[in-house]
C-alpha cells in the first residue's frame, strides 16, 4: 500500500509526507507534489510544441537562403532555442518561487508599482521595518468615493515567513471575505479594511476602512493586489 502523497508548501517549498492541510514550517497552504510536476510537464509540452515550429521556420529560411547560409542559420536557431526552452520550462514550474529574488529593503518597495507611485510613506518602526503610507483622497485609485472622500492609510511591514503565517492565521480567524489564499493572501476584513500578505516578498499590508466591502474589492483590483 502506498503512503500518503508528498505535499509541497506554496509559501516556502517545504515538503511534507503527512496529512496536514497547512505547512508545519511556515503555516502556508500545501499542494501535492504530483500536481506541481504535472503542471511543469504541461508547460514543457507547450514549449516543445513551440520549439518545433521555430525549428521548422528556421529550416525554411535556411533552404531559401542556400547551403552556405545553412551553416549559420540552423546552429544559431538551435542555440537560441535551447536557451528559450530552459527559461520557459523553469517559468512554468510553481517551485520557481523557492528561488526568491533579493528581499526588498523597505515595505514600500514591495508594493505594486502603481500603488507605490501613488503613496507617500514614512518609517514607523525601524526594528520591525514597518511603514505608514498615505494615499491622497484625490488619487485615481480611490475614485468613486471608495474611502468616503478621505485619504487612505496603509500600514505595511516586511515580515518573516513565521510572522506572515501567524498574521494570516489571525486574519482568517477574524472572518471576512477571502479573495486569494495561496502564496498571496488577500481579503476584505470585517471592518471593510483590506488585508494583504505576499509570502514571496514578505509584505504584509492592512488599510484603514473603505466605504464598504465592494469598495475594498474595487481597490484591490485597481491597485494590482489581486495578482496570485
Amino acid at each position: 500500500m502506498s503512503g500518503p502523497p508528498e505535499l509541497v508548501c506554496e509559501y516556502c517549498a517545504h515538503r511534507s509526507h503527512g496529512g496536514e492541510s497547512r505547512c508545519g514550517h511556515c503555516g502556508g497552504p500545501l499542494r501535492a507534489a504530483l500536481d506541481i510536476a504535472e503542471t511543469t510537464v504541461r508547460g514543457a509540452r507547450e514549449v516543445v510544441k513551440d520549439a518545433h515550429e521555430v525549428v521548422s521556420h528556421a529550416e525554411q529560411v535556411a533552404g531559401v537562403l542556400g547551403g552556405e547560409w545553412q551553416r549559420f542559420v540552423l546552429p544559431a536557431a538551435a542555440v537560441l532555442l535551447a536557451g528559450l526552452c530552459a527559461v520557459l520550462v523553469w517559468s512554468c514550474s510553481p517551485l520557481r518561487s523557492a528561488v526568491a529574488p533579493p528581499p526588498p529593503a523597505a515595505a514600500a518597495q514591495a508594493l505594486p508599482e502603481l500603488l507605490a507611485a501613488a503613496t507617500s510613506c514614512e518609517r514607523a518602526d525601524a526594528g520591525r521595518r514597518t511603514e505608514r503610507c498615505v494615499l491622497p483622497a484625490g488619487s485615481p485609485l480611490l475614485f468613486g468615493g471608495l474611502a468616503g472622500g478621505r485619504e487612505l492609510t496603509l500600514f505595511t511591514e516586511l515580515a518573516t515567513p513565521e510572522e506572515l503565517a501567524a498574521t494570516v492565521r489571525r486574519w482568517r480567524a477574524a472572518g471576512g471575505a477571502v479573495l486569494l489564499d495561496g502564496r498571496v493572501y488577500a481579503a476584505v476584513g470585517p471592518s471593510t479594511t483590506v488585508l494583504y500578505a505576499d509570502s514571496r516578498t514578505g509584505l504584509v499590508l492592512e488599510t484603514s476602512a473603505f466605504s464598504g466591502p465592494a469598495a475594498a474589492r474595487t481597490f484591490l483590483n485597481r491597485a494590482g493586489l489581486l495578482m496570485p
